[in-house]
């Protein structure tokens, strides 16, 4: 299957920003998400993988795609939900992932065929291998622990022209639970180091 992640990036406005702000947006100021990375780099290799970020590409919505992988937080929902309502029109099955569709699933399945909920690589992988014997669920929840050995490293990189900082996951979780925070809300109130 040819197979489409979508990196969907607050820019203000939606506006095309002058050179040099998107410059340094992109090169200090804005990490590259690591999440929708380590998703495509799960992915079996008999699958062709794709990556978009939208701060950098224009998505092409006429491609030959057969899954749509959109992970976003909670700030671009609206954006992620215009994306995914365009590709289904077009006929393409959408799988959500994320903070944001984790945390409110019943939201994110109105826009979506399937919806992954929790931080867990693995039900990527079942939900690949679901769709392709066409038992596909509208949900996959991670109910338990993510070995850290099992995390993919991260081989799917995005076009970025220039980076100066870059991400690195060095643990999972947090042992706290701010009420403005959703991360250990939504994916639990436990570190996971690697």
């Amino acid at each position: 299957m040819k197979i489409l992640f979508v990196e969907v990036v607050w820019v203000p406005g939606r506006k095309k920003l002058p050179f040099f702000q998107s410059l340094l947006l992109s090169s200090m100021s804005i990490y590259p998400t690591l999440q929708a990375r380590t998703y495509a780099s799960a992915t079996p290799d008999e699958h062709e993988v794709y990556l978009v970020n939208e701060r950098f590409d224009r998505i092409d919505f006429d491609g030959d795609h057969d899954v749509v992988h959109i992970n976003f937080v909670t700030p671009v929902a609206p954006r992620a939900y215009e994306i995914a309502d365009i590709f289904r029109e077009k006929g393409k099955r959408v799988v959500m992932s994320g903070l944001h569709p984790s945390a409110l699933p019943d939201e994110a399945i109105r826009h979506a065929d399937s919806v992954l909920v929790g931080r867990d690589e693995l039900m990527w992988v079942k939900l690949l291998d679901d769709l392709e014997k066409g038992k596909m669920k509208k949900f996959y929840l991670s109910r338990s622990k993510i070995n850290p050995e099992n995390i993919p490293r991260i081989r799917v990189k995005s076009k970025q022209p220039l980076t100066l900082v870059d991400a690195v996951e060095a643990t999972r979780g947090c042992v706290y639970r701010c009420a403005f925070c959703q991360d250990s809300h939504v994916c639990g109130c436990e570190k996971k180091c690697g």
